[in-house]
């Protein structure tokens, strides 16, 4: 258990620190000189913590938040502290259910934060975009109609054609090609390997993109061979 924290923590880490080469405008969003450490420290946990956890902000977040930032002596530092704290926090790792929810035998419904957050991490693998947020803060998304949209929506991104792609991939285990042993299979040159690898992905976009039945998966009669 603690090495699996601290392997946590450790990719935390190393997600912030990248996150504040390619991207660090999006966190910092206030400036300490201009309004002050403690309130752009406030301000940045009200930008960052909804979209991280998917929720809208709890009593004590942000103040929590802003306690780690204006804890360190350098601005820029404890910024990157608060955010690795988030990141390992179990409000971002685990899928949830609120606070106070039904009892445990009963039926239990979810709400609309809580089925935004289900439907993003099993079609997109991440958190709920900016559109999907909305729609769970006004809850429409548990309305059948703007669901169904939802879904089409979410479903006609690139971000669905990679879970596809990754759902077939770790489902027949055909990432592992690389790893075959040459000389079990004299013919398995690379080229032949990344083929075979293309020509899965490609079943597996046509299946996803077209809305082919399951069972299809198992008896379709074509594929998507090259000259090779």
């Amino acid at each position: 258990l603690i090495d699996s924290a601290r392997l946590y923590f450790n990719s935390a880490e190393a997600v912030v620190a990248e996150a504040f080469v390619q991207a660090s405008p999006t966190v910092l969003v206030c400036s300490p000189a201009a309004i002050g450490a403690a309130a752009c420290a406030t301000q940045i946990a009200n930008t960052f913590l909804p979209k991280a956890t998917g929720r809208p902000l709890a009593n004590g977040d942000a103040t929590r938040f802003a306690a780690l930032v204006t804890g360190e002596a350098d601005f820029v530092t404890g910024v990157k502290k608060a955010v690795t704290a988030t990141l390992t926090s179990p409000k971002f790792l685990l899928i949830r259910t609120e606070e106070g929810a039904t009892p445990a035998g009963s039926v239990y419904r979810l709400s609309s934060y809580e089925l935004a957050e289900r439907l993003s991490y099993f079609l997109w693998s991440s958190l709920p975009d900016t559109e999907l947020f909305s729609r769970a803060a006004d809850n429409t998304l548990l309305q059948s109609n703007t669901l169904d949209l939802q879904l089409k929506r979410m479903m006609a991104s690139t971000k669905f054609s990679q879970f596809a792609e990754t759902f077939f991939m770790q489902w027949f285990g055909y990432d592992k090609l690389p790893s075959v042993v040459r000389s079990s299979f004299p013919a398995m040159t690379a080229q032949i390997r990344t083929d075979m690898m293309e020509e899965s992905r490609q079943f597996a976009h046509h299946i996803f993109n077209n809305n082919r039945p399951p069972d299809e998966i198992f008896t379709a009669d074509y594929s998507f061979p090259n000259a090779r």
